[in-house]
């Protein structure tokens, strides 16, 4: 059991540290980057009303298979 235990503290904090890898990088590469034009900033809203849109169907369907 306490094998275990070790064997996923440590998963959590290697996991823990990739994550703060990643938010990092993606700082560093957000402090580079140009801002977006208002016509990509138009797309970016419409891709994430659209993602959102998806989820939302994708999460009715199985109450409805049910009902």
């Amino acid at each position: 059991m306490r094998k275990l235990v070790q064997g996923l503290v440590r998963d959590q904090m290697a996991f823990a540290e990739r994550e703060r890898l990643d938010a990092a990088w993606v700082e560093r590469q957000l402090a580079t980057a140009p801002p977006l034009t208002a016509y990509q900033t138009k797309m970016l809203r419409r891709l994430k009303t659209d993602l959102t849109k998806a989820a939302r169907t994708r999460t009715d369907e199985p109450a409805r298979r049910a009902a």
